[in-house]
């Protein structure tokens, strides 16, 4: 079977994580990324990977500018949401006219964004369920639950070719050892992610400080159960089902306990 080639377009401390895996998995990846000595580590000597309790090494091709790249399958993008337009504008080189590309973004909106320049029938989209930080160039420290889905991922309008590759692509995933799976209904997923991401890491932002200790303190709880409130009370309004105690009780059992020392990106 033909190897799906890849491009991931910012291939930071996620970027570079979700790489490899489709890498272990069997895929034909390329990192885009101008950060020039994380570029030049994992191409030479290899990503080192701290996951858990262990540590994974995987080398790839990397590349600092896109026209240093040939046209791809897939482009991933994972670059910061305000510089989206202007990286996919610039990326000419990785796109053939069948060429699709995943969003896997934090935030919403990001589909929509990418819709300005191609077609819905070639957007993929997702989320991730997953932390990395890069510690120095070609090094990065990630937690991934055990025996829990990492990646979600569908289309933005239901193209069956495009849901194809996107199970193609978790397939890849899965095969690397990251678990991952196809949802028609990824918008439920998506929204998911996002109310977790703006009731926790836009105020841990704030403070500065990491969720367990902005969640211990209850005027820090408060703000967050409000955020939640008015995140779940606008997807309700646009179809999407989200309930309150569902959400609180995750950030409960799972987030507090297992990422609870975890500083978000923004903070």
């Amino acid at each position: 079977m033909k190897k799906t080639k890849i491009a991931i377009l910012g291939a930071g401390a996620m970027g570079s994580l979700v790489g490899a895996f489709l890498v272990r998995g069997g895929a034909d990846v390329i990192l885009v990324d101008p950060y020039e000595a994380h570029m030049d580590t994992i191409r030479t000597t290899g990503l080192a990977m701290h996951i858990n309790d262990e540590t994974i090494y995987q080398q790839m091709p990397t590349c600092y500018r896109t026209e240093q790249a040939e046209p791809v399958d897939v482009v991933i993008c994972l670059v910061k949401s305000l510089f989206t337009e202007k990286a996919l504008s610039d990326a000419k080189a990785l796109f053939k006219p069948t060429t699709l590309i995943l969003t896997l973004q934090n935030g919403l909106g990001n589909a929509d964004t990418i819709s300005h320049l191609f077609s819905p029938d070639r957007i993929l989209q997702g989320v991730m369920k997953i932390t990395s930080q890069l510690n120095a160039p070609g090094e990065l420290t990630s937690h991934i639950l055990p025996n829990k889905t990492a990646i979600h991922i569908g289309t933005m309008n239901g193209n069956a070719d495009a849901a194809e590759t996107a199970q193609s692509l978790a397939a890849y995933w899965c095969k690397g050892g990251l678990q991952a799976e196809y949802h028609d209904n990824i918008e439920n997923f998506i929204w998911g992610k996002a109310v977790n991401n703006i009731a926790i890491n836009s105020v841990c932002a704030v403070a500065r400080l990491n969720i367990g200790t902005f969640l211990s303190e209850p005027k820090g709880w408060f703000i967050t159960e409000q955020c939640i409130r008015e995140v779940i009370a606008v997807a309700n309004a646009k179809g999407i089902v989200l309930d309150f105690d569902t959400v609180v009780n995750s950030i409960k059992e799972n987030t507090i306990p297992k990422f609870g020392s975890h500083y978000p990106s923004t903070a």
